[in-house]
């Protein structure tokens, strides 16, 4: 696929021939080589010199926007179409706004996300609501809409992403919404299937003790689709995993802490540096440890919490989790096998 810029330089260049064409081949208007011509009973002039004013005024604006875009002048191209009725634009030029404004508006949101700043964050919202209602980009404007809120909603729970507040639960819910909208546009939207899954999958976990309501296994279906079109099946696989593993918890089944495994095993194959596949597969296997009360099985929690340890040294939870692992293999064990571990 050709990226924007250069399909819109194309699209540009070959109009600049049609025009020039057109101009060569226009037939003269003179009376002599209309002698059958006969003159109006109104000025002609006073109703189309107006009206090609306009159309001259018209398609200047709408070069001018190309070149903007072209130059990646995006506030110049939005401050031409922002007063005008989105549903009145060309296909052209709605397209080149529409770009504009999600360019605009994934840029203030990565600012606001960087500096914690709400305002931007509202300003990255006007920026895709306009975008979403150009038939171009209405998708790709939901998507990224649903990501602000959805950014907004962690950045609310001050530093505490496991605490889901009222606040951060109303703003998690509008995320869903939205990715529901982008998926409406475009069903085989495989980043909007795969955040709509973590959304679902964040707020299976507002009510302590967590129930078995339906929502992970509605995520799990986003996930499926998700793995179809992804180019990042690393994070869509350990996503996966981690809410089977979540579901795994709340129902205590055996098969479903297997299953988490598995997708975590196809994450670490397609990224084998992936700090929290092996984090979150420690704590996966951790818990089946707990359950099943096998050695073998707090071993491998052992191995993924020491390969993750290996990948990120810095970050201490891998360290601690590991540590505390083994505290309850100590506790479970007798005899020789307790004084080796404590060794």
């Amino acid at each position: 696929m050709l990226s924007t810029a250069v399909r819109y330089s194309a699209i540009f260049a070959s109009e600049i021939d049609v025009l020039h064409v057109d101009r060569l081949q226009c037939p003269r208007n003179d009376i002599e080589d209309a002698p059958n011509f006969r003159q109006s009973r109104f000025d002609v002039a006073s109703v189309v010199q107006p009206q090609l004013g306009n159309l001259i005024q018209s398609r200047e604006q709408s070069l001018s926007a190309e070149y903007h875009f072209l130059a990646g002048e995006y506030e110049r191209v939005v401050t031409l179409f922002e007063k005008k009725n989105v549903k009145k634009l060309s296909p052209k030029d709605a397209d080149t706004y529409g770009w504009s404004l999600l360019t605009l508006g994934d840029r203030l949101h990565s600012t606001a996300k960087a500096n914690d700043n709400r305002a931007q964050y509202r300003s990255a919202i006007r920026r895709f609501e306009v975008a979403a209602k150009i038939p171009i980009t209405a998708a790709d404007a939901l998507y990224n809409w649903g990501n602000v809120l959805f950014d907004l909603s962690l950045a609310v729970r001050d530093g505490a992403p496991e605490v889901m507040t009222r606040s951060a639960e109303q703003l998690l819910r509008r995320a869903v919404a939205k990715y529901r909208d982008a998926i409406a546009k475009d069903p085989s939207f495989a980043d909007a299937h795969n955040n709509l899954a973590n959304a679902l999958t964040d707020l299976a976990r507002v009510e302590y003790p967590r129930k078995d309501d339906g929502m992970l296994r509605e995520a799990f279906e986003h996930y499926e689709k998700a793995i179809q079109g992804t180019q990042t099946p690393d994070i869509v696989h350990c996503n996966y995993a981690k809410a089977v593993h979540d579901l795994a918890r709340i129902t205590g089944d055996l098969r479903l802490y297997k299953k988490s495994s598995t997708h975590f095993k196809i994450a670490a194959k397609f990224n084998p540096n992936y700090y929290s596949v092996f984090l979150s597969w420690g704590h996966a296997l951790s818990d089946l440890a707990r359950k099943t009360g096998s050695a073998k099985d707090y071993t491998a929690a052992f191995e993924k919490y020491r390969r993750a340890a290996e990948i990120d040294p810095t970050d201490t939870a891998a360290h601690h989790s590991w540590y505390y692992a083994i505290l309850e293999l100590v506790k479970r064990s007798k005899g020789s096998k307790k004084g080796a571990l404590i060794e």
